[in-house]
């Protein structure tokens, strides 16, 4: 399994405020992708994406075969 994490562009949370106060748990940040730009973003997703589509494809069986 390939998990995929939200990738996070932007300061609409403030992260570090919620660590601070203890309203989330300093691993919880792991559970997501922070990004610095909507480039990073979109090449973390494709990235991830792809390969999650490539270890998947083996397993896919194509109709007609």
């Amino acid at each position: 399994c390939h998990p995929l994490r939200p990738v996070l562009f932007g300061e609409v949370i403030n992260f570090g405020a919620m660590v601070k106060h203890n309203t989330i748990a300093p691993r919880d940040l792991a559970l997501f992708k922070f990004a610095d730009t909507p480039q990073e973003a979109f090449s973390h997703l494709k990235e991830t994406l792809t390969g999650i589509y490539k270890s998947n494809s083996s397993h896919i069986v194509k109709r007609g075969h």
